[in-house]
């Protein structure tokens, strides 16, 4: 396991204990509990509400006062400092942006912030531990080659990739294995007749299921 030395402890208690995201995108306010709640109840507590979403704000808020301390609830798809300041007014936790952003790393490490900022090369990851980040988000990761991660790794030993784009519940154990220490799954990672159709039950009996035979 690679040691973390984040300036930011929240970042730490967050990520290292949760190695799933579910990434939601556009998923329509009037099934965001149901889902959510489906899903937590399969083990998965880590929710980011991306934040080219309609209704974004109004989502986080409302994931928020439903469910309290049982989940986190974290803004993705943030580009600037501004986008920060409203999710976490609307009562965001943490932070998952698309690429490296100094103004972006600079606002949550002043305030403490947890953050997952997006990279793909050494020298945006050299940026990110620059501010003493040591979780990132590698998208796009589906196609990249099974070594590159690994070979990432070895000029930055402290740091941890989780991978966003192309991993499912089947194909998670696989980016496992390839280096990444956590993953990010579109909110259509359960299928679009579950989820399309309002099988909450059924969507909580996989999610925990898979999650059982992963992480045991």
């Amino acid at each position: 396991m690679i040691k973390n030395k984040e300036r930011n402890g929240r970042m730490t208690d967050i990520f290292k204990d949760n190695r799933v995201c579910v990434i939601m995108r556009n998923l329509p306010t009037k099934d965001i509990k149901d889902f959510v709640k489906a899903v937590s109840e399969g083990g998965i507590k880590l929710f980011e509400v991306t934040m080219n979403t309609e209704d974004a704000l109004q989502q986080i808020r409302l994931l928020r006062a439903e469910f309290g301390s049982e989940i986190f609830v974290g803004a993705g798809t943030v580009l600037n400092k501004k986008m920060c300041e409203t999710a976490r007014d609307a009562g965001a936790q943490f932070f998952v942006t698309p690429s490296v952003n100094r103004e972006v790393l600079e606002f949550c490490v002043e305030r403490k912030i947890p953050v997952l900022p997006g990279i793909y090369t050494a020298s945006e990851a050299a940026v990110c531990l620059e501010y003493g980040i040591h979780r990132m988000k590698f998208f796009p990761a589906v196609g990249v080659s099974e070594n590159y991660v690994k070979a990432l790794q070895g000029p930055f030993q402290e740091a941890e990739f989780w991978a966003v784009g192309g991993v499912s519940l089947e194909n998670l154990e696989d980016y496992m294995a390839r280096g990444f220490q956590g993953v990010g799954l579109g909110s259509s990672f359960v299928g679009k007749e579950l989820l399309e159709g309002g099988q909450w039950e059924k969507i909580r009996e996989y999610v925990s299921k898979r999650m059982k035979e992963i992480f045991g």
